[in-house]
């Protein structure tokens, strides 16, 4: 085989690989034009699906051409295909909170979650409201929640909305949240020292 003949076949080669990579996307449904996807390589809204190469365009504007043989090969996360949104965080409140009040801000923000109308509280997810740690500095209550929504701006203002009214819900039962605190205590002081 010549070097023109083996060029020829390799190159028929990665295109048949390519072709058959643009079917596989299609009927597995992979990802379709303007779908938000992920891979080890890029992220970014998919532009075209080409018969070589698809084109994703990044967050940042840039357009990146991927081999479509790749992307079938590779990991791809497509966030179009969300069904909800995962809201997760830690509330950490003071030590001096006592039992009864954290036993009362835990329900509360389960009770309001669960009658959020853009939470989702079927039964394809889960809320977890709970006392997780006792932290250095923190009582910790761990939120872990979907929203009904997958759009980022909802996300973020469903998100926003949530985390006012949990302020207020701690406020309300005479809690405060947590900072990074050290106290000293001395029992006695060396003879002396005068106290101010």
């Amino acid at each position: 085989m010549t070097l023109v003949g083996a060029a020829v076949a390799l190159a028929a080669k990665e295109t048949l690989a390519n072709i058959f990579s643009v079917l596989t996307i299609i009927f597995d449904k992979m990802f379709k034009q303007g779908d938000w996807i992920m891979t080890p390589d890029v992220e970014g809204i998919v532009e075209e699906i080409g018969t070589r190469a698809t084109k994703i365009r990044t967050f940042s504007k840039a357009i990146v051409t991927v081999p479509n043989a790749t992307l079938v090969n590779s990991a791809v996360t497509n966030w179009s295909q969300m069904t909800n949104r995962r809201i997760k965080m830690r509330l950490g409140l003071e030590y001096r909170t006592r039992r009864d009040q954290v036993t009362r801000i835990t329900q509360r923000i389960k009770d309001y979650l669960q009658n959020h109308p853009d939470i989702e509280t079927a039964n394809k997810v889960v809320t977890f409201v709970y006392l997780v740690e006792f932290n250095e500095s923190s009582i910790d209550i761990l939120l872990y929640y979907f929203t009904k929504t997958t759009k980022w701006e909802e996300w973020l203002r469903i998100r926003e909305e949530n985390m006012l009214e949990f302020m207020k819900i701690i406020e309300d039962e005479g809690a405060a949240f947590a900072f990074p605190s050290q106290q000293l205590y001395v029992e006695k002081l060396p003879p002396g020292v005068v106290s101010k």
